[in-house]
């Protein structure tokens, strides 16, 4: 009797587990339902200025009865879709050439769990118009108030509706009611040039960007010897324009003379002075007006000098004759190995008066251009000057001395002269009485004392560049002092 109860339960216990596997699968499987998608806002309207600028903001959401949303796709055209988590974005959005308005149509489809996507996706139009380019001027620090006719400008422009919108920047000179010179937008920067640099006013050479092929137009309307505004403005591609911007005003130079004489110390002190020197020497000895440029002092605020090497080798090569004058050797011979080019191609004549001091490396790049390929090298804890009362002497004959120095000159660097080439010779042209001092034992050097050097060109025989190292000023009360003027600037460099 137990085991027939035992025998009948397990039956009923398999009846129950089979019903219940078969109601398990009972039924049919549902499909997966498309998700829903929606917009913020169901229409936009907005007439003529009240249209949505080319910046639009958007947003949207979905639904999925059956699951979740994983993300969406957003399109402008229906057609071409982009996957995104986000629900909402930024776009910008680019009108058709020559038109000022448009209506943009935005799609957007919500995607489920099981990747299928609303297969009606909500849109939106909107009204959407055209907005102004903008530009402005960038002005680099030290960028000069005044200059001679080859100026150097910069600026940056874009335009809300994507920068491939702007199609060109106009320039004009003083007069924004004149015709201007248009200049691609890939250009951020000119420099501009004075054709004619004698008369009151003169048309201009522009050469964009960094190119050394000018420009097809002129750009007229620059004022010699008188104030000047550059003006700029940008223009789109459906024709709007952005406000006319002015550059800082600028004094243009007419160069009255084809000398120009440089006053680079970067010390305020005695500054003046020896400008006021250097200036009398060449008027005695020349007899002739010449032109003044400055570049320092060092931190100053306002310079002369040009904001980029290029342009200021075109101001350079106004001028046939350069003397210039710096008691820092590293900043006076890197600018002008920077911007000499064009004035020595033109057949210029330099003559560069500086001195060195002990921490210079002994043969920098700078020296390049120079009668000098390197400075002489010196023991450790050496240091050579000129004491009170040594002297300076020709290195060939008829090079009048400069006796009895008036100052202590520390930090000289002798010249160790370069090698000549087939468009060159160099020659010493002064030696000094040099003295040393190794840690407090003072005594004379014996080393190369080359002070003062020159390179002639081979083609002419003539001396085009002229470098001292020692401050000339120092010897000011020498009786020989006109006589050394004379020599180099007449004789030598034929001022």
């Amino acid at each position: 009797m137990f085991a027939g109860m035992k025998s009948a339960a397990l039956f009923l216990l398999a009846v129950l587990s089979l019903c219940a596997c078969r109601r398990e699968y009972a039924g049919e499987l549902k499909d997966n339902e498309a998700p829903e998608t929606y917009m913020l806002a169901d229409t936009i309207v907005r007439f003529g200025d009240n249209r949505y600028e080319s910046v639009v903001e958007v947003q949207w959401g979905g639904d999925d009865p059956d699951g979740y949303i994983k993300g969406y796709e957003v399109s402008l055209d229906g057609q071409l879709w982009t996957y995104t988590e986000r629900q909402d974005s930024s776009f910008t959005l680019s009108l058709p050439g020559a038109s000022d308005t448009a209506d943009f149509r935005f799609y957007v489809r919500a995607i489920d769990n099981m990747n299928l996507a609303d297969p009606t996706p909500a849109s939106l139009v909107y009204p959407v118009k055209n907005s102004d380019p903008e530009v402005h001027f960038v002005i680099p620090a030290g960028n000069p108030t005044r200059s001679f006719p080859a100026v150097k400008y910069f600026w940056t422009g874009s335009d809300p509706d994507g920068d491939a919108s702007l199609d060109h920047y106009e320039l004009v000179w003083n007069d924004t009611t004149v015709t201007p010179i248009e200049l691609s937008p890939s250009f951020s920067e000119a420099g501009i040039v004075a054709d004619n640099i004698s008369g009151a006013t003169s048309p201009c050479t522009v050469y964009p960007g960094t190119l050394t092929t000018p420009h097809a137009s002129k750009l007229n309307g620059m004022k010699l010897d008188d104030k000047n505004i550059l003006y700029i403005r940008a223009v789109d591609k459906v024709g709007a324009t952005s406000d006319w911007i002015a550059a800082p005003e600028i004094f243009i130079r007419k160069p009255v003379s084809d000398i120009l004489l440089i006053n680079a110390q970067r010390s305020s002190f005695n500054r003046a002075n020896v400008q006021n020197f250097y200036a009398g020497k060449i008027f005695q000895a020349l007899n002739k007006s010449f032109d003044t440029l400055q570049a320092g002092p060092e931190g100053a605020t306002v310079t002369d000098l040009s904001p980029d090497p290029i342009t200021q080798d075109r101001v350079f090569s106004f001028f046939k004759k350069i003397f210039v004058y710096s008691e820092n050797s590293e900043f006076v011979l890197s600018l002008m190995q920077k911007t000499t080019t064009r004035f020595f191609q033109q057949g210029g004549k330099l003559l560069l008066i500086t001195e060195g001091n002990d921490v210079i490396e002994d043969q920098p790049a700078y020296l390049d251009f120079a009668p000098a390929a390197a400075y002489s090298a010196r023991p450790a804890n050496v240091s050579l000057l000129f004491n009170l009362n040594d002297s300076l002497y020709g290195a060939s004959p008829g090079y009048p001395a400069l006796l009895n120095t008036s100052q202590i000159i520390s930090g000289l660097r002798p010249l160790e002269l370069a090698q000549d080439n087939s468009n060159y010779r160099f020659e010493a042209l002064y030696k000094g009485v040099i003295t040393q001092d190794s840690s407090g034992n003072i005594g004379i050097w014996k080393g190369n004392s080359v002070l003062g050097a020159r390179r002639v060109r081979k083609s002419d025989n003539n001396t085009d560049f002229i470098l001292m190292m020692v401050p000339i000023y120092v010897f000011e009360n020498n009786a020989s002092m006109d006589s050394w003027f004379d020599r180099i600037l007449n004789t030598e460099l034929k001022f």
